[in-house]
């Protein structure tokens, strides 16, 4: 292959999982850094993605690429350090070139020195690859870009980024830093000065036509971005992942209220990639099965090449029907090598080590299972001597610490010692009782210290299978059944165990069933909601436990199974073949299926990339967020307590049990310190929840007889206020400036009938208790918390079914049934209405303000969600179309701390994360669905534009 035009200053190596978007960021400002004004670049930098047109041989264009640059740069991580092309990259080089050409720049990870051995410290260098150990004969000189966190640091502006890129510039040109630095600085002044110049010269001859092709620019790109959003809303069920594309494309050329609420709905939504047209390898082949490596950089794909000779049976063929993938960066998978050369593959297994795949191969005539070594997945190599299968075998499995595969044989099981996978020993070969045949082999787990196989068994004169039977197989040599078998009357088509071992999926006749598996002698059947089993034709666990997808028809639904007698449906289903193919990746973020175009199976292959923004939280009817924004506390109808963990990106899961088994009222977070209240019947409490998953009882107080309807803390965090109702209800101050021993303050009301509600002035100089039966709100002077005085009223002639405060703390807003009014309370003892504009009021029958108080949302009484510009507060403009939500009030809906994200909850049982920032909604679309947006798409739905997709 002919070396790329030119020569490269430098080659960029970098791992895309983790400096994906960083790289090209560093790549730009290096080509930029000194350039003159009449060059279109200062140097010339090899990056695969920008540098790399579409061609069959990735390695070879590669390596031509290499042997054309002058220097390597190497991005630095503990992802890079573990990537194969990495690892391959750095050998080139160091087999090829000069380690005094490569300049090591550390995003992530430590670069540690040993001077005791004159070498890299192989213990504490966590971002060096191990080809790298050992290379440099003296310390290197290496860049330190650790602080970007974001690619959006990565400023040319921040005087720490134009440093690191200088660093890397000089050494490349071979000239000092400060000479780098200063010839930067001219180069800029001179561009500026003729740029100024030019414009000067240019302004008056362009502005009148500017102007008018401007207005027409302006015309046009509304009608497209209008046309897309249209088609994005008719696409948005069968293909989710375009429609999202659309969306950006949409508002990138036209931003609008509608397009942005698109963009924010999208963040729910599972979105995928599809692998490249498997087509171009063989035009017959269709899929069966995928399977991923154990650290979930790899998937393997398996399928067909031809369908038979119109006989029955299969003609050998060429080009394989094996795949391997790099699927570091998910959204833009890479085939890594020539397919595996084997016929028919309907099943894989992958070795718990990751080094060994097992395939079960139909050839013409018979069925072999091949072992595979894949260390160096881009050199795949076949073990000697493939293991003959007596009859059509359905699958195999490996025991998790990689020493025994099991296969089905002669209408039995068969145990294999591969400790040594070049060597495979058979060991048993295990019989089913009398009358009976194993029909399919499934997972071997790990269950109360024992090795428990799961198979499925027909009669053998029926072969329908009709039972499900474990073994142990602990003492390989001496394998026996655990307990009895689980009769069905229908046929078995799935049993799938949980990742933790102590739950069993079973799927019979599409009817699903969930098998409490503690003692696995003893199977107890535990209950079922009956919209979760009809329909089903197999089912695949998340490996985080909470999450099950289950395949059904032409689609794939995903359930939440926290609770696993109340499954909750976590989104539309996906649209996808229902197969044995649907396998979740390790870290339970992506999930595989067949795809499907308009209802039609592709034969492809689909990545769908679940987000980890919705969970399922119960009939949350108050949703609050802790002061530092990791943890979600939610209150149930029936008042149970829950706490969330929401600081990753993995799925949100529940942190410990319910917190009381009370039913609590109310709910409050401390502002500034992990101090939770209850409020219940009588009695309310403080909780310490420094350790979410262990909350400490601090203290318990009476209250009298009433329910604590509402509870709030200052803003300091010293005081409590307690809305009570009931026999004795009224308003309670507390001072909990010491929580263990909280001291009452005063009694400042009694009321003697309504829901009472409380909100605190930003400054906690005022409280505003609202009363919804009498309609009117009182404003009490809280300045001395021991002495409440009150003060002006506020009489709106409407229920009262919330309030909020400005920021600042000039305006209430008060919430009625169906609208809202606001108050000017600059003066407490004299509230002034306010007017707002009718389409404001009509849409705020709940209203919460964000933290840096330019931003309102709204919930209406048809369950929509809104945002507005509050910047003007007499003018709010809207910032999105109304958002679909299940939500019934404002308490299910709250800003988290940082102001970026709004969690909802509904009485669909779920609770959604809403981060409200569009770019935010951008990245996760484009990272999620790669290239989808296909040049034959791009004709069909934008055909007035050249393409250029949203998401390169």
């Amino acid at each position: 292959m002919a070396k790329p035009p030119g020569e490269y200053d430098a080659f960029m190596s970098y791992s895309h999982a983790l400096d994906g978007e960083l790289a090209p960021t560093l790549q730009r400002e290096l080509e930029r850094f000194a350039k003159p004004w009449y060059r279109m670049r200062a140097l010339r930098v090899f990056r695969d993605n920008a540098s790399l047109s579409a061609n069959p041989g990735l390695w070879s264009s590669i390596e031509s690429a290499l042997e054309a640059s002058r220097w390597f740069v190497l991005m630095a991580s503990p992802e890079a350090a573990t990537s194969p092309w990495v690892a391959r990259e750095v050998a080139w080089w160091l087999d090829n070139r000069s380690p005094d050409r490569l300049l090591v720049v550390v995003t992530s990870g430590e670069f540690a020195w040993d001077e005791a051995a004159q070498g890299v410290d192989r213990l504490r260098s966590t971002a060096v690859p191990p080809t790298l150990i050992g290379a440099f004969r003296e310390e290197p000189r290496w860049v330190n870009l650790r602080w970007v966190r974001a690619p959006e640091q990565a400023d040319r502006a921040d005087p720490r980024m134009r440093e690191c890129v200088a660093d890397i510039a000089a050494a490349i040109r071979g000239i000092p830093k400060d000479q780098v630095i200063g010839e930067h600085v001219r180069r800029h002044r001179s561009t500026m000065r003729i740029a100024r110049a030019a414009v000067t010269t240019m302004a008056v001859l362009l502005v009148l036509a500017l102007v008018a092709a401007g207005i027409a620019m302006v015309q046009r790109d509304t009608a497209i971005a209008n046309q897309l959003t249209t088609t994005a809303n008719q696409l948005r069920d069968a293909d989710p992942s375009l429609a999202a594309q659309l969306d950006v494309l949409s508002n990138e050329m036209h931003p609008t209220p509608d397009g942005y609420g698109n963009l924010i709905k999208g963040l729910d939504l599972p979105l995928g990639t599809a692998l490249p047209d498997e087509a171009q390898w063989a035009d017959d082949w269709s899929f069966h099965s995928a399977v991923w490596s154990p650290d979930g950089k790899l998937l393997a794909t398996a399928g067909s090449n031809l369908p038979g000779d119109g006989q029955g049976e299969l003609m050998p063929a060429s080009g394989g029907s094996v795949r391997l993938w790099d699927v570091d960066d998910r959204a833009r998978p890479v085939l890594l090598a020539p397919p595996l050369p084997m016929v028919s593959v309907p099943s894989m297994v992958w070795s718990p080590d990751g080094n060994t795949l097992a395939a079960l191969e139909r050839t013409p005539g018979a069925w072999l299972l091949r072992l595979w070594d894949l260390s160096d997945p881009t050199r795949p190599t076949a073990l000697p001597n493939p293991l003959p299968i007596a009859e059509r075998p359905s699958s195999a499995a490996w025991s998790p610490d990689g020493n025994i595969l099991v296969t089905v044989e002669d209408q039995s099981f068969r145990l294999w010692d591969v400790s040594v996978p070049a060597q495979p020993r058979p060991l048993r070969l295990v019989q089913p009782p009398s009358g009976f045949i194993i029909q399919s082999v499934h997972s071997v787990v790990r269950n109360q210290n024992r090795l428990i196989l799961t198979t499925v068994e027909g009669r053998a004169d029926s072969r329908l299978a009709e039972r499900v039977r474990l073994w142990d197989i602990s003492d390989p040599a001496r394998p026996s059944p655990v307990g009895e078998p689980l009769a069905f009357t229908g046929s078995v088509s799935s049993a799938e165990w949980s990742p933790d071992g102590n739950v069993l999926a079973t799927v019979e006749d599409e009817s699903f069933q969930l098998w409490d598996m503690s003692d696995p002698a003893h199977p107890v059947a535990l209950p079922q909601a009956p919209e979760f089993t009809d329909g089903i034709d197999s089912v695949s666990w998340s490996p985080n436990e909470h999450v099950l997808a289950t395949a059904e028809g032409l689609q794939v639904r995903l359930w939440d199974v926290t609770d696993r007698a109340h499954p909750v449906l976590l989104s539309r289903p996906l649209p996808a073949r229902a197969s044995d193919a649907v396998t979740w990746s390790p870290d339970g973020r992506t999930l595989v299926t067949e795809g499907l175009a308009e209802g039609v199976s592709t034969g492809g292959v689909r990545l769908w990339n679940i987000p980890a923004t919705v969970f399922a939280a119960g009939d949350a009817t108050s949703v609050q967020w802790s002061s530092d924004g990791k943890t979600l506390v939610t209150r149930s109808r029936y008042g149970q307590v829950r706490l969330w963990d929401v600081s990753g990106r993995s799925l949100r899961v529940p942190r410990g049990q319910h917190l009381t088994d009370s039913e609590v009222n109310s709910v409050a977070w401390s502002p500034n310190r992990p101090f939770l209240a209850t409020g219940e019947n009588g009695i309310w409490r403080l909780w310490d929840v420094s350790d979410p998953a262990r909350p400490l009882p601090l203290a318990e107080r009476s209250q009298g007889s009433g329910a604590t309807n509402s509870m709030k803390w200052s803003p300091d965090g010293n005081t409590l206020a307690l809305a009570a109702s009931g026999f004795e209800e009224g308003l309670q101050l507390w001072d909990v400036s010491d929580p263990a021993h909280p001291v009452p303050l005063a009694q400042p009301a009694a009321f003697t009938s309504g829901f009472l509600d409380l909100e605190w002035s930003p400054d906690g100089n005022a409280l505003a208790v609202g009363n919804s039966k009498a309609g009117t709100v009182q404003l009490w002077d809280v300045s001395s918390p021991d002495h409440p005085v009150p003060s002006g009223l506020i009489n709106p002639n409407l229920g009262i079914y919330g309030m909020a405060w400005s920021p600042e703390g000039q305006t209430l807003i008060v919430n009625g049934y169906d609208e809202a009014h606001s108050w000017d309370v600059s003066d407490w003892s004299r509230p002034i209405p306010l007017s707002q504009p009718a389409d404001f009021t009509r849409a705020a029958a709940s209203v919460l303000w964000s933290p840096d108080g330019y931003t309102l949302a709204t919930l209406d009484m048809n369950r929509s969600l809104r945002l507005w510009d509050a910047s003007d507060w007499s003018r709010p403009v809207p910032l999105s179309q109304p958002l679909a939500t299940k939500a019934e009030h404002g308490g299910m809906v709250a800003w988290s701390p940082d102001g970026r994200t709004l969690a909802v909850s509904g009485r669909d049982m779920l609770v959604r994360l809403w981060d409200m920032d569009a770019e935010t909604a951008v990245r996760r679309i484009c990272s999620a669905t790669g290239n989808i947006l296909t040049p034959e798409q791009w004709q069909r739905y934008v055909p007035q534009l050249s393409y250029d997709p949203p998401c390169p």
